[in-house]
């Protein structure tokens, strides 16, 4: 069962004229983020929709289908953030995309059936290799003709590494989704690590945080920890989480997106995930 957990419109949005408009969505294992844009990157709408009980990634965005109108209605284009855990970052220059058959299966080990995609960075450094399942990947293309489809990794690094060259300084850049987190580590403007977690308590998601820190010989008291998506300060985590990380901080959004009257009231932090998709460009 789908429901629907948050949903903002802004007057200026208008479904007459979604053909003028890009959507893009994120998903993950139990959540569908959708949001749409115009020309200019202001955000006109903006949805969460959550899977109530264990189903695939394929019946989930059907079963969204019928729940979210936004999803019926033609678009200027369209992009999917797929967030899994079946991806490998690989530097560009070791990368033979000729040898990528191989390569697929070495990275990423055997899966069922479905496609192997590779998704090249803005920042031209690294390929990201990520397996689709033929299900899902069948209902992408149909659902939605000609839409790109890349993975999360490929779409939060960028902006990550926007950021950390900007402020040139040794920290740690995430972003909450659900009960994902996505960490990434880097020194000197330059990608040192990511992964993606999957937590279910505070302790979990403090363990992964500290896990980190401690891989790269970092002081939790000392390296700013930066963070978007779906946690809030008043948090169970977050609360646990700032006894032992003492520089929080919230991310604002991506460069180049700009929130309007009713977006603008939500903690700023708050739908960085889906809109790093547009900040890149997907």
């Amino acid at each position: 069962m789908v429901t629907e957990e948050k949903r903002i419109e802004e007057v200026s949005f208008s479904a007459a004229r979604s053909g003028d408009l890009d959507l893009f969505l994120l998903l993950e294992d139990d959540s569908l983020h959708v949001s749409v844009t115009d020309e200019a990157n202001h955000v006109l709408a903006l949805t969460k929709l959550v899977c109530q009980e264990h189903t695939s990634s394929h019946d989930f965005l059907q079963e969204s289908m019928h729940a979210e109108p936004l999803l019926r209605l033609k678009y200027n284009s369209v992009s999917v953030g797929i967030g899994n855990q079946t991806f490998s970052l690989v530097p560009k220059r070791l990368f033979d995309e000729q040898a990528a058959p191989s390569v697929y299966h070495h990275l990423l080990g055997p899966h069922g059936d479905g496609f192997h995609l590779v998704d090249e960075f803005q920042t031209d450094e690294f390929v990201s290799v990520f397996f689709v399942e033929k299900h899902l990947h069948e209902s992408i293309t149909s659902l939605f003709p000609g839409a790109g489809i890349h993975h999360v990794s490929s779409t939060l690094i960028p902006v990550f590494q926007n950021l950390a060259r900007q402020n040139q300084e040794t920290a740690l850049y995430g972003c909450v989704s659900g009960e994902v987190l996505y960490l990434s580590f880097f020194k000197a403007g330059e990608l040192q690590f990511f992964n993606r977690f999957h937590f279910r308590s505070a302790r979990d998601f403090l363990y992964f945080v500290l896990l980190v820190y401690r891989q790269f010989s970092l002081k939790p008291d000392q390296t700013p920890l930066y963070l978007g998506g779906s946690l809030l300060s008043d948090s169970s985590i977050y609360n646990l989480l700032y006894r032992y990380v003492r520089h929080i901080r919230f991310l604002e959004p991506p460069e180049g997106v700009t929130l309007q009257s009713l977006l603008s009231k939500e903690p700023r932090h708050l739908y960085f995930g889906s809109l790093s998709l547009k900040a890149c460009g997907s």
